[in-house]
């Protein structure tokens, strides 16, 4: 610098800094006072450089090393699953394809899943779709891998306590007894609350009239009942059924609650038929 238009020299170490780091951000006006500090900052880089390259091969190495392992246990996931799957096959499948981005999302979503009891829902699920494809959405692929394991078992647990329509529409009966049912095999937690709001349950209870009632067929495990509504009143007309109530599944709940492995309960179409009979006048036959 033969004419710096700031003589650094009177000036005080902080003024004489924030100068610095204007030229910098300016451009090259002091350019020159920086030189020596950029040839130590250069030879120190070097250094770390050299170090930085052994740290980065080390660093490489255990990249690769994690990525080995994890594919590795990824592999076995997948395989552990593609066992389960084969001894859920049924005897014939259909000949239609099961679609390539179906299968894609199945397998980038299962090669996570640790846990054998969720494998083995993972399993039934890619069973089902290679049985039928078309069976299962990749909504419920999306849903399934963000599903934790007690959320699982409390809903299989709550699925023992629901009816099916038509063969695949499961529907939870609102009436006392179920309720009763549902909070000594889930204990007191609002789970049905919790599954309305991660969307296995829609969020509003259908309320039949007496009317529509009639000859509405439903099935528990295969045993199919069809029920009767109330008989009228002296005055001719239907009696309300202000406190019966079915509460649909979603989408993904029906398609889960179809594999989720719920057993019946002893009684429980007993206690249900007594209730409605009782409380409602509502007959609870079984079809022969």
């Amino acid at each position: 610098m033969d004419n710096p238009l700031i003589d650094l020299k009177p000036l005080s170490q902080p003024i004489t800094k924030l100068i610095e780091v204007l030229a910098r951000g300016a451009g090259t006006l002091y350019a020159p006072i920086g030189t020596v500090r950029q040839a130590n900052a250069d030879a120190k880089a070097r250094v770390i450089l050299a170090k930085a390259d052994e740290e980065v091969q080390s660093l490489k190495a255990r990249a690769l090393s994690r990525v080995e392992y994890r594919e590795a246990v990824r592999q076995e996931n997948i395989e552990a699953i593609a066992e389960g799957a084969a001894k859920e096959l049924p005897e014939t499948v259909s000949p239609d394809e099961v679609q390539p981005d179906w299968i894609f999302q199945f397998l980038n979503n299962a090669q996570d899943i640790c846990d054998s009891d969720m494998q083995s829902l993972w399993a039934r699920i890619l069973a089902g779709e290679v049985s039928n494809p078309g069976t299962y959405s990749k909504r419920t692929l999306e849903f399934l891998k963000t599903l934790e394991k007690w959320e699982a078992e409390k809903f299989t647990e709550l699925c023992s306590c629901v009816f099916t329509q038509d063969g695949r529409y499961f529907k939870l009966l609102d009436v006392n007894c179920v309720r009763q049912d549902i909070l000594e095999l889930l204990g007191p937690r609002a789970y049905i609350d919790h599954f309305i709001a991660i969307g296995l349950l829609v969020s509003q209870a259908s309320l039949p009239s007496p009317s529509s009632l009639t000859g509405t067929k439903l099935s528990y495990f295969g045993t199919d009942y069809v029920l009767e509504g109330p008989p009228k009143r002296p005055d001719g007309h239907l009696p309300d059924l202000d406190f019966v109530a079915f509460r649909d599944f979603s989408l993904v709940g029906n398609q889960l609650a179809a594999i989720s492995g719920a057993k019946p309960l002893d009684g429980f179409v007993e206690r249900v038929s007594r209730q409605l009979k009782e409380e409602h006048k509502v007959t609870w036959n079984k079809i022969e």
